[in-house]
């Protein structure tokens, strides 16, 4: 007999491969391996971690429903369903995600996987408990529905179900994430980076694995195995149990806000107890916070907000506006899923904020969101045209209407400066579907900076046109977006910049978009084991995680930073050294870096009693173009490394090397250091200036303007320099509004516009502060109370 045949092989492996192809078993499998294929290209997404989980769940879900429906109806027609067919529960789903899971495996070949071993345990909890409840769903589909129509539609029925339940929460309550048994979790906000594996969310499978065990149970109990039929109690011990179980998950499921599986109004009255209702707000607040000691400034603020909104936009949403201000990022994180970024949902009407003293850096901006539903499209207040919402148009429009100053740039030199270093988005992505492609940093400016020159240019009812009809910029400016975005650009090159100011930004537009960023998640793990080991003393393990986090992302100099920050806290200056010495030898480092190196290295001096090296240091630091907080940090250093007596007490204040986290005991030493300081005639200017910076830190505004004031009015030696002398003036005027002394601040506000604050940024934030003062002397009137005179 002759062997088959080159040609009678592959025929038969073709005809094998047809006969596999045709089977929906092995066609669902080989399409959840392509999805993973189709991912695995794509930076962030195409690894085994968050995001590939969150969209390959509900695939997986969806045909593991179709695996248990066909499961069930194939043991109705082959003689019924026993004990050994449920081994198909864990069989169906695993295979299904191994597949998935092999697909995203091409991954390595492709881009840098940082985190596997984390990244597959977040992808089992998310696509692989999916599909086991898919999968069961799927069971009782077959077992209910007379057709394969009907058992596939009842086995979807409960993901449409639980899927409309989250968008529902997600849109009425306030929750950025959400848990769902077949989406697995939604984090939230796209900038918060931190999304492992919490506690609350294998307590979340937990709960959803339980519910699972219930509904098995309770088949079990009512169904007939050998007809695949309901029938009348056919085993009252497993009722029993699927009723504990069902009971157990009912428990759980229905308040998921006393689990962290969700937020609402009440959790979060449970966090912020007290409120303060103004004539536009009800503002939410915790007691025994600097939002409770500040909380008249804080309402003040928020009227201000409104007014210059309602002003500005010529309508404004129905009132009150709720404002729930959380005395941190990881209180709020905690409550409602929003750790690092502020929000404000246009369609809900309410703000999540962090407390900061005015000028609050994000009040206004998200404010500007809730006006946003008098302007977009009535169930979101978005900037949409079919399907697509126009972020570019949304965050543009709130970012154009704070126009806050940074660094003393106002928005269009902050553009420009985007512009000159060669970080300026391109539009057509900006305000197209490419938005969060971009750092956001990069997207929020460019897009409000060219929505503040189209409100300029066309005037804000055709900006308000423009964001109702979704950014259709043809039919309503009747200029293609192309042409505006040339206008725009020469506006922005025509701006005076020099090269210094240029220089001095450039490390705070370094950042990169987080998809640009293959271990984004991995490091926010890191960042939190650090802050973890460091609070435990665990000093051997800090270090151990610092080394992990430079490894993870080389090109990230703030990691070498930290690195030796760490090593100087331990008392390893020599190590500290080292890195910082081998750090600034980098070609790739922008002057605001370099100058941090060279402040590290003055303070390791100073700490040493090398006072020549440490003054070398702060010097070179000062020689390079860096921004005014910085500048300040290194003349500070510069004064003390001039004067042996003034060197420890600088040392002390400035704490670079600190190991005490503690913030009220580090906030008494830089007290009792600065009082020291102020103690020696020549630098009694400069301790009073810096015990008036600690004064104001814990709201002692009338003692911080007394001592703010003082400073200026030193008649010896005074301030190190202008930049210390206008950050004085600054921190007085805040010190003299908070305290209610408007007409003081109003002098010192005059002070402020004679005295060298020529950039445009200090013009607006300038004009910000009178309308704050006139703001705060409309609450005195509405209380009754009069100004306060100083005199």
């Amino acid at each position: 007999m002759s062997a088959p045949s080159a040609a009678s092989r592959s025929r038969r492996a073709w005809l094998g491969l047809r006969a596999a192809g045709s089977r929906p078993h092995l066609r669902r499998r080989a399409l959840a391996a392509l999805a993973g294929l189709l991912l695995a290209p794509l930076p962030l997404v195409g690894v085994w971690g968050y995001e590939s989980g969150l969209i390959l769940a509900p695939l997986l879900s969806v045909l593991a429903a179709f695996d248990g429906v066909d499961r069930a109806r194939a043991a109705r027609g082959q003689g019924g369903m026993g004990p050994r067919d449920f081994t198909n529960l864990a069989l169906d789903p695993a295979t299904l995600w191994l597949t998935a899971a092999a697909g995203l495996g091409a991954a390595p070949l492709l881009q840098r996987v940082c985190d596997p071993l984390g990244g597959l345990a977040l992808f089992a909890l998310g696509p692989g408990v999916s599909a086991i409840l898919g999968w069961v769903c799927g069971l009782w589909g077959g077992t209910l529905g007379a057709s394969r129509r009907r058992a596939v539609g009842l086995a979807l029925l409960p993901m449409l179900a639980s899927t409309l339940v989250a968008l529902v929460r997600l849109y009425r309550d306030p929750a950025i994430f959400a848990y769902d048994p077949f989406w697995g979790r939604f984090a939230g906000a796209i900038y918060d980076e931190h999304v492992a594996a919490s506690s609350i969310y294998l307590w979340y499978r937990a709960y959803n694995v339980l519910a699972a065990s219930g509904a098995i149970a309770l088949w079990v109990a009512l169904v007939d195995p050998a007809l695949v039929r309901l029938r009348p109690v056919r085993s009252w011990p497993a009722l029993t149990l699927a009723t504990l179980l069902v009971l157990g998950a009912l428990t759980i499921g229905l308040t998921p806000d006393r689990h962290g599986f969700h937020a609402t109004r009440a959790s979060l009255a449970r966090a912020l107890p007290m409120s303060r209702r103004t004539p536009h707000f009800v503002i939410h607040f915790a007691p025994r916070t600097a939002t409770h000691r500040e909380i008249e400034a804080v309402a003040a603020e928020h009227e201000l907000a409104w007014d210059r909104l309602a002003a500005a936009l010529g309508r404004a949403p129905r009132a009150p506006i709720h404002s729930y201000v959380f005395p941190s990022a990881d209180a709020k994180r905690a409550a409602m899923g929003a750790g690092r970024v502020e929000v404000a949902p246009p369609w809900r009407g309410e703000l999540y904020l962090h407390y900061a003293p005015y000028p609050h850096p994000s009040l206004f901006h998200e404010l500007a969101h809730a006006f946003e539903i008098t302007l977009g499209d009535p169930w979101f207040g978005v900037s949409r045209h079919g399907l697509h919402v126009n972020m570019g148009l949304v965050e543009g429009l709130a970012t154009a209407l704070a126009k806050r100053p940074v660094d003393r740039l106002d928005l269009h030199d902050q553009a420009a400066v985007l512009d000159r270093l060669g970080k300026r988005p391109p539009l057509a992505g900006v305000f197209g579907p490419r938005f969060w492609a971009h750092a956001g940093r990069h997207a929020y400016t460019a897009a409000g900076s060219f929505v503040r020159f189209l409100i300029d240019r066309d005037g804000m009812d055709a900006v308000i046109r423009l964001y109702a009809s979704g950014g259709r910029f043809q039919e309503v400016l009747a200029t293609p977006l192309a042409d505006l975005e040339r206008e725009w650009v020469t506006m922005l090159r025509a701006r005076d910049l020099p090269e210094d100011v240029l220089a001095a930004q450039a490390e705070r537009f370094r950042a990169r978009p987080i998809f640009a960023r293959p271990c984004a998640h991995r490091i926010a793990r890191v960042v939190r084991e650090i802050q973890r080991a460091r609070a435990r003393g665990a000093d051997e393990q800090t270090l151990e995680r610092f080394d992990t986090l430079c490894a993870l992302e080389p090109e990230q100099p703030s990691h070498r930073l930290g690195l030796a920050d760490e090593l100087a806290r331990q008392g390893h200056h020599d190590r500290a050294r080292a890195v910082l010495i081998e750090l600034r030898g980098r070609d790739d480092l922008t002057s605001g870096l370099r100058a941090a190196i060279d402040e590290r290295l003055g303070y390791l001096a100073l700490a040493e009693g090398d006072l020549d090296a440490a003054r070398a240091a702060f010097e070179r630091g000062l020689s390079l173009p860096v921004p005014e907080a910085q500048a300040r940090a290194l003349t500070l250093g510069r004064v003390a490394a001039s004067d042996p007596q003034l060197a420890p007490l600088v040392d002390r204040y400035v704490g670079r090397f600190e190991r005490r986290d503690d913030g009220l005991a580090r906030s008494l030493v830089r007290l009792h250091s600065a009082h020291r300081i102020a103690a020696l005639p020549e630098h009694h200017a400069l301790g009073t200036y810096l015990v008036a910076r600690q004064l104001a830190a814990v709201q002692a505004h009338d003692l911080a303007a007394r001592a703010f004031a003082s400073s200026l009015a030193d008649p010896g030696v005074g301030l190190p320099d202008k930049r210390f002398i206008r950050a004085a003036r600054l921190g007085l005027l805040a010190a003299q509004a908070a305290s209610g002394d408007l007409l003081g601040a109003r002098r010192t506000l005059a002070d402020l516009r004679t005295g060298g604050l020529e950039r445009s940024g200090d013009q607006a934030l300038l004009r910000r502060w009178a309308a704050r003062l006139d703001e705060l002397e409309r609450c005195c009137a509405r209380a009754g109370g009069g100004l306060k005179d100083p005199t």
